[in-house]
């Protein structure tokens, strides 16, 4: 799983949002068949995307791979 960070927006925590099955190609895209919250289970559909640290919303342009 690759780890993608809160690092941008108006309040980012610097901590581990959500996970990645595998890297994309597209940078500010997040796919949904993709994403993995930070206990290893997939999003609901609809789900807001939630940081796994502070439980703020994120947005994709927010988040790095690091």
């Amino acid at each position: 799983m690759i780890l993608l960070w809160h690092r941008g927006g108006p309040r980012p925590c610097n901590g581990p949002a959500l996970g990645l099955l595998r890297a994309q190609r597209v940078r500010y895209e997040i796919e949904a068949d993709n994403a993995l919250k930070l206990d290893g289970t997939p999003p609901a559909r609809g789900e807001p995307m939630l940081c796994g640290t502070c439980g703020r919303g994120v947005h994709p342009q927010w988040l790095r791979a690091e």
